[in-house]
Parts: C-alpha cells; structure tokens; sequence
C-alpha cells in the first residue's frame, strides 16, 4: 500500500516542478495543479502509514481499501506515467 502512495507521491512532486508555470501569464497545467492540490494530503497519508500509530494505519488502511481507492491509484500512476513517456516526458 505504502509503495502505490509513495509513487504517487513522486509523480506529484514531479509534475509539481516540471509543469509550473514559467511566468504568471502562463495557463496552469492541469497536473500542475493536481500536484498542488493532492501534493500535501498524500504526504499525510503515507506519514500516517509510515510512523502512525498501530491504530491510526489500521484506520487509514481500511479506507483506502475502500471502494477499490489503492486499485484505482495503482492504475491512475501507470497510466500517467505511460501517457508522460508517450509524449517524450520520460524523467
């Protein structure tokens, strides 16, 4: 569980520096602001899951087996990550 929430962690502070925008004028890249957005709750995440509390990373594991959400990030990361080699952006 950890290693899906720290790839994903690595691809928000990835697209948080590569897509910024350059000068104010710029348009915001929609990964830029999804590293904004996300960046600090997934840090959270896996602090809970790395030095939590036994009861805390019991909590937090059971909702994040919910509803299939580590499924769904384990495939949301891979296909960023292919879609970014596709298009050249490999790091």
């Amino acid at each position: 569980m950890l290693p899906k929430l720290t790839d994903y962690l690595h691809l928000l502070e990835d697209w948080k520096v590569r897509y910024a925008p350059k000068t104010p004028d710029n348009a915001l890249d929609d990964r830029f602001v999804e590293a904004c957005q996300m960046l600090d709750y997934i840090e959270y995440l896996a602090g809970i899951l790395t030095v939590g509390d036994l009861e805390e990373r019991v909590a937090m594991v059971d909702e994040l087996m919910k509803e299939g959400k580590m499924a769904f990030l384990r495939d949301y990361v891979a296909r960023k990550r292919k879609e970014g080699m596709s298009h050249g952006e490999e790091r």
